[in-house]
């Protein structure tokens, strides 16, 4: 398994349509606002409506084996934990530090990795 590491200041190099659109709206962002703070997040889950979002819960807590991934590692955040990290992260930035040396958060450890 391959397991990729991107420094916070990589430029963006999208291999599908997908991540081509979030690449674009970031940098569409970026130049409205070029001190905009953009928050790439982990897989983010709700409350497992959703058949892929019961498998993303059933293997964060050992009800099932398997993989999401195969050349990735994800670590899924519940929708909610992260509205409350970014709240709190907005509120923590004050005018004597850069966000961006600040940390980030996600969610439940590593549940794909083989």
């Amino acid at each position: 398994m391959a397991l990729w590491s991107f420094s916070w200041s990589a430029v963006p190099d999208p291999t599908t349509p997908y991540g081509a659109a979030k690449a674009a709206a970031e940098t569409a962002i970026k130049g409205i606002t070029p001190a905009a703070i953009i928050a790439r997040t982990s897989l983010i889950i709700g409350d497992g409506n959703y058949p892929h979002e019961r498998f993303v819960h059933a293997l964060a807590f050992g009800a099932v084996g398997g993989v999401l991934f195969t050349d990735d590692v994800r670590c899924p955040v519940h929708v909610s934990d992260l509205a409350r990290a970014l709240l709190e992260f907005a509120r923590s930035i004050d005018d004597t530090e850069d966000p961006r040396d600040l940390l980030a958060t996600h969610g439940h450890p590593n549940v794909n990795a083989a």
